[in-house]
């Protein structure tokens, strides 16, 4: 899914995916949450940061991108 939607153009906003192994970097866990694996959260210009709780399919997902950015 990730691959999908990684550099498409949402809402005029590049989305570009990343992978995060909170195991190793707890301190990324810590900051934004992260309390069970997988975890999905739309981070945009500085801290901003927002759960995505659906099914991991990339029309849900750019659905949720298109949502959370409308204003931004």
């Amino acid at each position: 899914v990730e691959r999908d939607i990684n550099g498409k153009d949402i809402n005029g906003k590049n989305v570009i995916v990343l992978s995060v192994d909170c195991d190793k970097h707890d301190d990324i866990a810590s900051k934004f949450g992260v309390d069970g694996f997988p975890t999905i959260r739309l981070l945009s210009s500085g801290d901003k940061s927002v759960e995505y709780e659906s099914a991991r399919v990339a029309s849900k997902i750019e659905e949720f991108v298109d949502n959370v950015t409308k204003d931004l």
